[in-house]
């Protein structure tokens, strides 16, 4: 198992067990036996740990944007309560236009911030027609021939991501096209 040196802490004791199950044929070897091998702790050099370090932070906190929300509000309440001398009214008013530019801005980047989700690729089929492959079709070309008696339940179908090639009767998508198409207009 690859774990990134990120994740090591957290998964410490998968290490250790599969150090533990990879050291015990080495050993075997020799006529040794390791009952259990267990990490008790790991160390990096520091740029390292300093890395690891600011992105549990990062995690911590969770959503920024709602931290930088919570801060401004903390900061405008503070500033009212804040005994400073000077007009509290000039001091609240300028904490929550400060606060309503911050959380606009948020606003802005959270919303310019989340791409949308990429636009899902059409799904091709080959078919074994005579022995021969063909194709990709898209599902409306296989609708069309259905019409024409071209493709039926029983052709062999394939898309990538399909470990081999099935009836048309076996891929979902493709069965319920049969159910959908008029039946052939008697002669």
């Amino acid at each position: 198992t690859q774990i990134p040196a990120f994740d090591l802490i957290a998964n410490i004791n998968e290490l250790s067990v599969e150090c533990n199950e990879k050291l015990k044929s080495s050993f075997a070897q020799y006529g040794l036996q390791i009952n259990n091998f267990l990490i008790s702790n790991i160390n990096f050099p520091d740029e390292i740990q300093e890395a690891i370090n600011k992105r549990a932070s990062m995690a911590v906190l969770g959503n920024l944007n709602n931290y930088q929300k919570y801060q401004t509000g903390k900061a405008v309440e503070d500033a009212a309560n804040n005994p400073s001398g000077g007009s509290d009214g000039l001091t609240m008013g300028m904490g929550f236009g400060m606060a309503s530019q911050m959380m606009n801005q948020s606003n802005v980047q959270e919303q310019a911030g989340t791409p949308p989700p990429p636009i899902p690729a059409k799904e091709k089929f080959h078919l074994a027609i005579n022995g021969q492959q063909t194709g990709p079709f898209s599902v409306s070309e296989l609708k069309n021939m259905i019409l024409s008696s071209e493709f039926s339940l029983e052709t062999l179908v394939w898309k990538e991501g399909m470990a081999g090639w099935l009836k048309g009767d076996d891929v979902e998508v493709l069965n319920k096209l049969f159910g959908s198409a008029p039946p052939p207009i008697p002669m």
